[in-house]
């Protein structure tokens, strides 16, 4: 989608919001909105605010496991599973 360039956190967000329940998603977004968001899903967890602002640089890829409704997606519903950056970043 269009909107997704360059959106914000609450932007993206609304974007997820909006998934059929029981679907998986891959979101590509742009920074900055794309890893505050992350940092936003992870906000409950240090060890993955810690991992997530070493950088997310082009081409990295967080991965998070959601339990309850995309309608409700918030820190306290998303998991952290996967952090991967390009190498040499």
């Amino acid at each position: 989608e269009d909107d997704l360039y360059n959106a914000s956190p609450a932007s993206l967000l609304h974007c997820l919001a909006g998934v059929v329940d029981d679907q998986s998603v891959l979101l590509l977004a742009h920074n900055p909105g794309v890893s505050v968001l992350a940092l936003e899903l992870a906000g409950g967890d240090e060890e993955s605010v810690h991992r997530l602002s070493a950088g997310f640089a082009p081409a990295a890829i967080a991965c998070f496991e959601i339990e309850g409704s995309w309608s409700l997606v918030s820190s306290a519903s998303a998991r952290l599973t996967r952090f991967e950056r390009t190498p040499g970043d």
